[in-house]
């Protein structure tokens, strides 16, 4: 299988929507790369730490293989949230291996309330980031060297993406312009997935409040 590695790291109570919801980005991207012809796209995998089925928050098992070894690429390590994020930020393993694996990334997208386990593994510190308003104060008394904002959809800060909720999620990473860089495969991600073109799509959120940062 070909194509940028993307790491989505999931646990037990993991909020099912925040997996699936990027991970059809993702995967859309490759195809509208496919349909045009070129090379590119995402090799998309669904890690745990042991592997086998999980179980999500809803109940739904999903299957995951086990997380990536330290010599192993990614390029996109996806952090989703859920009412297990808590337990899993506190697995000292998982926290040790988002953390080694973020400084080999080229981006990390912490989706709701995965900010909490960003920010465990220390790469949130200093940073202005968002997650789901509800959980947003938890957040921010949990980790005070943090500056979280709750209205955005989504905030970047150099490679840290954090974005508000569920379906922010999937914002944030249509955003990214999905890393293919051509107008046309970011139109029919949009098709796909949206039902909308770009440009309406913009017009819809055009209120909406969201902060992008070049560099840390």
């Amino acid at each position: 299988m070909s194509g940028l590695p993307v790491v989505f790291v999931a646990f037990d109570g993991v909020q099912s929507i925040d997996v699936a919801g990027p991970h059809e980005v993702f995967a859309g991207a490759g195809d509208a790369a496919g349909s045009l012809g070129r090379r590119g796209g995402y090799q998309v995998r669904v890690a745990s730490a042991r592997g086998g089925l999980i179980r999500t928050e809803s109940g739904l098992e999903l299957g995951t293989v086990p997380l990536p070894g330290p010599g192993e690429r990614i390029d996109t390590l996806v952090l989703p949230g859920g009412t297990g994020s808590r337990a899993a930020s506190a697995d000292p393993d998982l926290i040790a291996f988002v953390r080694a694996a973020a400084s080999r990334c080229r981006r990390v997208a912490a989706v709701c309330t995965g900010a909490f386990i960003a920010a465990a593994a220390g790469l949130l510190d200093g940073r202005r980031v968002t997650t789901h308003w509800a959980a947003a104060q938890e957040l921010q008394d949990e980790y005070p060297a943090l500056e979280v904002d709750p209205d955005p959809l989504y905030i970047r800060d150099g490679q840290i993406w954090t974005s508000a909720g569920v379906t922010a999620g999937i914002d944030h990473v249509v955003a990214g312009r999905c890393g293919l860089g051509s107008a046309e495969s970011l139109r029919r991600v949009f098709h796909r997935h949206l039902g909308v073109s770009p440009d309406a799509y913009r017009r819809r959120f055009r209120t909406t409040t969201h902060h992008e940062r070049a560099s840390a």
